[in-house]
C-alpha cells in the first residue's frame, strides 16, 4: 500500500525531536516519515539531505513537508522542490504532526487529506491555559 510521505524540516533538532516524540503515540513503525535539520550547514548541503529524504519517503502518493518557520532557510530550501505532488506547510507544531499522522492512517491519498482542517486544528491547540481555565465555570475547572 502506498503512503503519503512526510518530511519535517527545521532549524536545529526540532524536527528530529518531534519525530521521536510522535513514536510515543504511533510506535516505531511510522513509515515514510523523515526529519531534516539545519545546524549551521550550507543550504546546498541541506537541500541534498532534503532530496535524499524525498527519495526515502516518496512512495508515489505525494509528499507533505512540514517546515518550522515561514520564510526561514529550511522553508526556503523546501520551496525549491515544491511541485504538484509536494505540499509544504509552515509553522509546524506537535498537534499538527500528530493530526497528520493519524489522518494519514485513515486517508492515505494526499488529495483526501484535509490539510486545511489539520492547519486549523493545530492553531486551536495554541492556548493560554490560565485564560482557558478562568473562562470555564468553577465546577468545570477540575476536569478538562
Amino acid at each position: 500500500m502506498m503512503m503519503t510521505g512526510i518530511i519535517l524540516i527545521s532549524h536545529g533538532p526540532l524536527a528530529e525531536g518531534m519525530l521521536e516524540s510522535s513514536r510515543l503515540f504511533f510506535g516505531d513503525s511510522l513509515g515514510a516519515v523523515e526529519a531534516v535539520t539545519l545546524k549551521g550547514d550550507d543550504p546546498d548541503e541541506v537541500e541534498q539531505l532534503l532530496l535524499q529524504a524525498v527519495r526515502n519517503v516518496d512512495e508515489g502518493d505525494g509528499i507533505i513537508i512540514l517546515c518550522d518557520l515561514l520564510g526561514g532557510t529550511p522553508c526556503n530550501i523546501a520551496s525549491r522542490i515544491m511541485n504538484e505532488k509536494t505540499r509544504i506547510i509552515t509553522g509546524m507544531n506537535f498537534p499538527m504532526l500528530l493530526d497528520l499522522l493519524g489522518k494519514r492512517l485513515v486517508y492515505n491519498d494526499i488529495s483526501r487529506l484535509d490539510l486545511d482542517g489539520i492547519i486549523a486544528r493545530s492553531k486551536e491547540g495554541i492556548t493560554d491555559l490560565q485564560q482557558f481555565l478562568n473562562s470555564r465555570q468553577p465546577a468545570e475547572n477540575n476536569d478538562w
